[in-house]
């Protein structure tokens, strides 16, 4: 989250003279890598690739992504001096092919970077102790048992929340680095938080309302699913967010005009965040109906710097970007004001949204995070879960921490 993360690893790799080296990182924190490692002069040639490539030889640096490990067979032959896992909460699911493979790999040393160990519960953090020690750190379940509240439920066993955090905060201390933002920040800059609450208008209301209807009758009588809960609130939230998300005709609905006021108030420009790309294509076309320029950064743009140059350039009054592709590895610090369309369900996509701005060299005294909230509706339910989940993570690691976990022993 912009407090040095890679930089204390490189700088801590070229002290210890360690070679090979093995990056993996998310594909929009490649580029990033290779400038730092221009920018402190690390020595030793530097080998960034994605997809399936030839072995090559005489590198001390290679860069990959996380969805390319399992394309290359020679990195689980090679034996690498140190393995550095880049925004490491991208491994933290223990079920998935990313984590089997990482855990193919042969290493000394692995180091894990994330400004987020715990993204959503504290049983996330699990994997990335595994990774570590993972003769300590055998069962998932054990640990759960031990840290998390668990509940037995019509779906199976529920994680709810989390205990014994001190013991679990001493237990992990000794394996950890942490730095906070005085620590970076020559003047903390002031962060001024405001909730903007919403009415749906009264279409949006009636749509909503018979969304929910149609859920509730689906539910009677029959034997609910886990998955299509999840999407029937999903198609709320949309329709919470914009009725163009699932209705084309439909008018942009109440969070879309105040938007629109929001930016009329300045002349300043700003950056929208919404989990959904449909979103943002709707709010760029409804932009630029009210003559007002927009970017959009997006899954689907390949050329993510030059829209971050363009916004820096001033080619556009607004940055639309989804959680999923601009929460990380990029810096907003021509701007102060960050709004909210709607938000993720997790604490961490939050926080590292936020973090675009809040940048070592970012400028300005007072920052600005806005929410909006439609009321009555399964958003203020998401804020709600939101709030618990912070409240769990907290208690465990405090907030505005970037965290570089150290296996302190060498894997066998």
């Amino acid at each position: 989250m912009g407090l040095g993360k890679t930089v204390t690893a490189l700088k801590s790799l070229e002290r210890l003279n360690l070679s090979p080296v093995l990056v993996i990182s998310p594909a929009t924190a490649i580029d990033v890598w290779i400038k730092e490692i221009e920018k402190w002069n690390i020595s030793g040639k530097v080998f960034p690739f994605r997809g399936k490539v030839s072995r090559p030889k005489n590198n001390r640096i290679y860069i990959t992504t996380y969805d390319s490990v399992w394309r290359n067979p020679w990195l689980f032959s090679s034996r690498w001096a140190l393995v550095i896992l880049d925004e490491a909460h991208y491994a933290k699911n223990r079920k998935t092919k990313r984590v089997k493979y990482l855990k193919k790999l042969k290493w000394e040393r692995i180091w894990l970077l994330t400004g987020t160990p715990i993204p959503n519960r504290p049983h996330d953090l699990w994997q990335l102790l595994n990774f570590l020690f993972p003769q300590v750190y055998r069962s998932f379940w054990n640990f759960v048992f031990k840290y998390c509240k668990v509940e037995n439920t019509y779906f199976g066993l529920k994680i709810e929340g989390s205990k014994d955090e001190d013991k679990l905060r001493k237990e992990i201390s000794p394996f950890y680095l942490r730095r906070e933002r005085k620590d970076v920040f020559d003047e903390l800059p002031q962060v001024i938080r405001q909730t903007i609450s919403l009415e749906l208008s009264k279409r949006q209301k009636e749509l909503y309302e018979e969304m929910k209807r149609n859920f509730l009758a689906e539910w009677e009588g029959k034997e609910i699913k886990a998955f299509n809960i999840l999407s029937q609130i999903v198609r709320l939230k949309q329709i919470a967010v914009s009725p163009k998300l699932l209705f084309p005709d439909a008018e942009i609905g109440v969070k879309g005009e105040a938007l629109l006021d929001l930016i009329k108030s300045t002349d300043k420009q700003m950056a929208v965040f919404s989990q959904f790309a449909n979103a943002v294509k709707i709010l760029a076309f409804f932009l630029e109906n009210e003559n007002l320029t927009s970017l959009q950064l997006t899954g689907e743009v390949r050329k993510r710097e030059k829209v971050i140059s363009d916004f820096y350039k001033e080619k556009g009054r607004i940055l639309l970007i989804t959680f999923g592709t601009g929460a990380e590895s990029i810096s907003l610090t021509n701007i102060d004001t960050i709004v909210f369309l709607d938000k993720s369900w997790s604490p961490a996509k939050m926080k590292q949204a936020e973090s675009r701005i809040m940048r070592p060299s970012q400028k300005a005294k007072k920052l600005h995070i806005i929410e909006l909230i439609t009321k009555n509706t399964v958003e203020e339910y998401v804020d709600k879960i939101l709030k618990e989940k912070n409240q769990d993570i907290l208690k465990i690691i405090q907030d505005n921490k970037e965290m570089v976990f150290n296996e302190v022993f060498k894997k066998s």
